[in-house]
């Protein structure tokens, strides 16, 4: 199982930010190109964390509605929007790996 330290990684991403935001970040050309290509890294698995972690929000809710109401349509939703995020979240470990 792979565990994602979501403080860590928003922390580089700020630092590098940081870094990138500076006159003189492509003085170094090759530092740089790590530098930025790390951050967009980064940047795109916190989005990718935080859209699988809405998506989960969302399936919950709608579970919730379904208990509340025994509307048959919100169990449905919860279903098709569960085998999205599966979808998602194996195409998200291929591309860690």
């Amino acid at each position: 199982m792979i565990h994602f330290d979501t403080a860590s990684l928003e922390a580089s991403v700020k630092k590098n930010s940081q870094l990138m935001a500076a006159d003189d970040f492509w003085d170094n050309p090759k530092e740089a190109t790590i530098i930025s290509r790390e951050y967009n890294e980064k940047e795109d698995i916190l989005d990718t964390l935080s859209s699988l972690n809405k998506q989960i929000n969302d399936i919950q809710d709608c579970l919730v509605l379904f208990d509340e109401t025994g509307d048959f349509e919100f169990h449905e939703l919860a279903d098709n929007n569960l085998t999205k995020l599966c979808s998602e979240l194996d195409s998200f470990k291929l591309e860690i790996l």
